[in-house]
């Protein structure tokens, strides 16, 4: 072959060599763009494996986790605490715990340690706080929290250990087995309440559900609720069978506002419930602003200091306030009723630490004017 031939031959091949050269720098992923005929890509592919694109945070719900004391009709040697622990991995990347170490310290020192293992994790695992696109109408999907899941824990330890810190370490492992810890400091503590209340209801009563603890309300605003039913005089609850709202010896009693503050809102337009054990969960959702719609006719009062009181299920008609009043203490604000999701004549009542429903901290409260300031299920009390 003549040497012009296979000069430019080579001069060829070396045109089409760097014309690929460009053409696969122009179009490669940027992570390895810039190459040139004397590099070579490296062993280990500069392209994210999954393992390495997890990130992980943790955080408590409530944000601020209370302490109640266990007694009934007096302060007890226990305490408790509730909480959920979730756990949000930034694009849903699948997690599974293996194993969590929680250390109790009162002050600097160190109580006792608690471990839970895969099995005990999974025992309380759920999706309790995560907006949901489906049909369910509940505060599982108002809460609208961003989590892969969560962990719910309880705790009774004895008021004298005074314990104030909680820190939490969790180890979880990715499908392909990669370990990822976690560790998230919880403070605890007795709440200081700023505002002076009153009982909402005159007269004799019992708290049909109660606290998150052992009592009942488990959503996230409701932890420290008290559901109210107003009682007859000689203790009923229920003047003949209970069969009509009327039946109940609270149905109609005056709803009073617990503290002085700003009506910040306000509705009465939800249809009492038929019966007492019945309510149209399809008609709520078609009422304006549904979600409110579940507390039937209600009323979110600001008393001014990071404290809302928030009164519900309310008679059709009979909320005499409405938003941008201010109210006073003692104040009439409506009728005891059955509306919105009730299953009986009730009044709900909780103190939380926003505005919003069931996205906001609920608070413990204690009322002047009871013999018994935190009223709990079961008891016969009377307000004044």
């Amino acid at each position: 072959m003549p040497l012009l031939m296979k000069l430019e031959g080579t001069n060829l091949r070396r045109r089409l060599l760097i014309n690929s050269l460009l053409v696969f720098a122009l179009f490669s992923p940027p992570g390895i763009r810039g190459l040139s005929s004397g590099t070579c890509l490296p062993e280990s592919s500069a392209v994210v494996s999954p393992e390495d694109a997890y990130e992980v945070s943790l955080y408590t719900i409530p944000r601020q986790v209370y302490k109640e004391n266990d007694g009934v009709d007096k302060p007890g040697p226990m305490e408790s605490w509730v909480f959920n622990v979730l756990v949000k991995e930034k694009a849903n990347l699948p997690l599974e715990p293996q194993s969590a170490t929680i250390e109790f310290y009162a002050g600097r020192n160190l109580i006792k340690t608690v471990q839970f293992s895969a099995a005990a994790l999974n025992a309380v695992r759920g999706v309790s706080f995560k907006s949901t696109t489906s049909s369910e109408f509940s505060a599982k999907s108002f809460s609208a929290q961003e989590e892969s899941f969560d962990l719910r824990h309880r705790f009774s330890e004895p008021a004298a250990l005074q314990i104030d810190r909680l820190v939490y370490t969790l180890k979880l492992t990715t499908p392909r087995g990669k370990q990822i810890e976690k560790t998230l400091a919880i403070p605890v503590s007795n709440y200081a309440q700023k505002t002076k209340l009153i009982f909402p209801l005159k007269g004799p009563f019992t708290v049909l559900n109660g606290h998150v603890a052992d009592q009942g309300h488990q959503e996230w605003s409701q932890h420290f609720a008290y559901d109210i039913a107003g009682l007859g005089p000689h203790l009923e609850l229920v003047k003949t069978d209970g069969e009509t709202s009327g039946d109940w010896y609270g149905w109609g009693r005056e709803i009073l506002a617990p503290a002085g503050g700003a009506v910040i809102y306000s509705r009465n337009d939800v249809p009492d419930n038929s019966r007492p054990g019945v309510f149209d969960i399809d008609l709520l959702k078609k009422l304006p602003e549904p979600v409110w719609a579940i507390g039937g006719n209600c009323v979110v009062i600001d008393h001014g200091n990071g404290e809302f009181s928030f009164l519900a299920h309310m008679q059709k008609g009979s909320v005499l306030v409405k938003t941008g009043d201010r109210v006073k203490q003692g104040q009439a604000i409506g009728l005891l009723g059955s509306s919105g999701r009730s299953q009986a004549p009730h009044l709900h009542y909780h103190l939380m630490a926003g505005s919003i429903l069931f996205r906001s901290d609920g608070l413990p409260s204690r009322f002047e004017n009871l013999e018994i300031e935190v009223p709990k299920r079961g008891l016969y009390l009377e307000a004044k």
